[in-house]
């Protein structure tokens, strides 16, 4: 059976910056996302190689919950926007929707390695990238499909980021390692992705948050944020050595980077 939280997700938030202690990984961690901010406050799902991923309080660290069955190193991980659900990706050949409330395990999709995964923001989509060259698109609501419900071929080497570009379901933004960004149109079958210039380069992960239009990645050992509406780097900040991914808090005053050293710290993003 999977594991059940042992903390309720009623209790009220802590509010006060500070950096953030996350024990519980034994391995790096390579994936990190914040919720937006809902009526319980802002929830962290972290994503480690130990094949467990986690929910926490996003202001705190605060261990909530562990999603368990993975049977490998867990890549990806994401949590919607009304954080009701999450999802992970994994060396496992899995995808899987998890319930972010209760802990259990909802749909469960496989094929290849999996390292990224990422909400349509009414999360009725789920789209995963990973060691095969291409997208997949699953419906979340057909609860009897386990097929993707579209393809798309990507670049050789694979994807470390996939997600929905703005408010749709139908525009994917994703790339791989030495790969500058690309755009994939769903509603122009076969059509190719049309890249990003010098958006890429030396990207290890990277997250799409506000509503798909902004990107956070970490490449080239720095943070980076770009505006996704008009293709502009907006900032580039400092993480910690061998660090493998960032999230931007929903408040945009500051990011967490998680690394190979099993920490999670905060830093400024300065205006």
């Amino acid at each position: 059976l999977l594991h059940r939280w042992k903390k309720t997700r009623s209790r009220s938030m802590a509010s006060k910056q500070a950096p953030l202690v996350c024990p519980g990984h034994n391995r790096g961690v390579v994936d990190l996302q914040y919720s937006p901010r809902v009526d319980e406050g802002v929830f962290l799902i972290s994503a480690c190689l130990d094949s467990t991923p986690m929910l926490r309080d996003g202001e705190t660290g605060d261990w909530i919950g562990s999603f368990q069955g993975h049977k490998g190193a867990v890549w990806g991980a994401c949590i919607s926007e009304d954080a009701m659900l999450a999802a992970t990706g994994a060396a496992d050949y899995t995808a899987r929707i998890w319930d972010a409330v209760s802990g259990d395990a909802l749909r469960e999709f496989g094929g290849h390695i999996v390292k990224s995964v990422a909400f349509s923001r009414n999360k009725t989509r789920l789209v995963t990238g990973g060691a095969k060259s291409e997208l997949c698109i699953y419906d979340v609501e057909a609860s009897q499909s386990t097929e993707p419900l579209i393809t798309a071929q990507a670049a050789a080497g694979g994807l470390k980021l996939a997600g929905f570009l703005t408010s749709t379901i139908d525009r994917i933004v994703g790339g791989g390692p030495g790969q500058d960004l690309s755009i994939w149109d769903l509603r122009e079958p076969g059509s190719a992705p049309h890249p990003l210039q010098q958006t890429g380069h030396g990207l290890v992960s990277g997250e799409l948050a506000r509503e798909g239009r902004l990107l956070s990645m970490v490449a080239a050992g720095e943070a980076h944020f770009w505006d996704l509406d008009s293709m502009r780097l907006i900032k580039s900040g400092p993480i910690q050595e061998e660090a493998n991914s960032v999230s931007l808090h929903p408040d945009g005053d500051r990011y967490i980077a998680g690394g190979n050293d099993l920490t999670v710290r905060t830093f400024a993003l300065s205006t």
